[in-house]
């Protein structure tokens, strides 16, 4: 199983911890601001397991080294498989239906500063009441509904543009 991978690449914010991917479980879900940089994610981590971008650090199972895939790859969404672990990359926010806990889901975006384009991975679950509003009855409706709001910041329904 794949457990974490600290993104080096210059591209990524470093600031917080805003290049560190935590992986909690083998149903992660990266909720992804556009096309563009969700096909540089799914790459970015394809090529990491695989060792293709050794300037990444990453905790893996020697078993799984070499065994990333591509197992849907769609305009709205890709999957990565690593032996029977998947990684869910999306533009649409309803995918966050398929997250087991709210653990599972991650944020995807960039930002332009002073001419230059950082791009930053977090969690979902670092956001004030989140953890709350997912263990009501209705959470995943609830957390659904945020996300379509803005309330979690990366998702501005960019990708339909």
């Amino acid at each position: 199983m794949l457990r974490a991978i600290e993104f080096k690449d210059k591209r990524f914010e470093t600031k917080d911890d805003y290049n560190f991917f935590d992986i909690t479980s083998d149903n992660m879900i990266i909720l992804c601001n556009n096309y563009r940089i969700m096909h540089f994610l799914t790459d970015e981590i394809i090529n990491t397991v695989n060792g293709k971008a050794e300037y990444n650090n990453y905790d893996c199972d020697e078993n799984d080294i070499g065994k990333a895939k591509s197992l849907l790859c769609f305009k709205l969404q890709r999957i990565i498989e690593i032996n029977e672990q998947k990684i869910t990359l999306a533009l649409e926010p309803s995918i966050i239906y398929k997250a087991n806990k709210i653990s599972d889901i991650w944020l995807f975006d960039c930002n332009k500063k002073d001419g230059i384009y950082k791009e930053y991975i977090y969690p979902i679950d670092i956001f004030k009441g989140s953890c709350k509003t997912w263990n009501k009855g209705k959470g995943k409706d609830e957390i659904y509904k945020n996300i379509c709001n803005g309330q979690y910041g990366t998702y501005d329904g960019n990708w339909i543009k």
